[in-house]
């Protein structure tokens, strides 16, 4: 497989004295291609400290700031700074565990392109649900499955939506 079609998603478990070993590792293979997830990211000091040095291609958000953002200003402002620190990266930001139709409008409003979670695809096996994973929502669309959480878009059933 081509590296440049390998994601690899790396999660908080890089201590602070292994930290240089990894970028020193993971950079020939960034240089060919491979691109980086952070996954169930947050906003603390040094997670974004990393992001600044790691400029992964995707940074994935969790739950804990997804759930409510529809109500909580505190959650709407993490999660548009989040977006605004991304758009600076040049990374992709995904919103994890979307579950409500108000959730995917706010997020929506807030500036998300992406997003997974079970308003938007149960998670599946069968290699015919992913072919449609790869399929864009356009702005209409996202704004039409915000105001109606039953409707269903052909060929759009995945978890992860770009």
């Amino acid at each position: 497989m081509p590296i440049d079609r390998i994601v690899l998603e790396l999660t908080d478990g890089i201590h602070d004295e292994e930290y240089s070993h990894f970028m020193s590792a993971i950079t020939p293979l960034r240089e060919r291609g491979l691109r980086i997830a952070i996954d169930d990211s947050h906003s603390s000091a040094g997670t974004l400290s990393r992001m600044l040095h790691l400029r992964p291609d995707i940074i994935k958000i969790g739950r804990s700031v997804i759930s409510g953002v529809d109500s909580n200003p505190t959650q709407q402002a993490v999660a548009g700074a989040m977006v605004a620190f991304a758009t600076q990266l040049g990374s992709v930001l995904v919103a994890e565990g979307v579950e409500t139709p108000e959730e995917l409008a706010a997020l929506t409003e807030l500036g998300f392109s992406a997003g997974q979670g079970f308003l938007l695809g149960r998670p599946s096996v069968r290699p015919k649900d992913w072919a449609g994973w790869n399929a864009p929502l356009n702005p209409e669309e996202l704004r039409t499955l915000a105001a109606d959480s039953d409707h269903v878009f052909p060929g759009h059933g995945g978890n992860d939506r770009h």
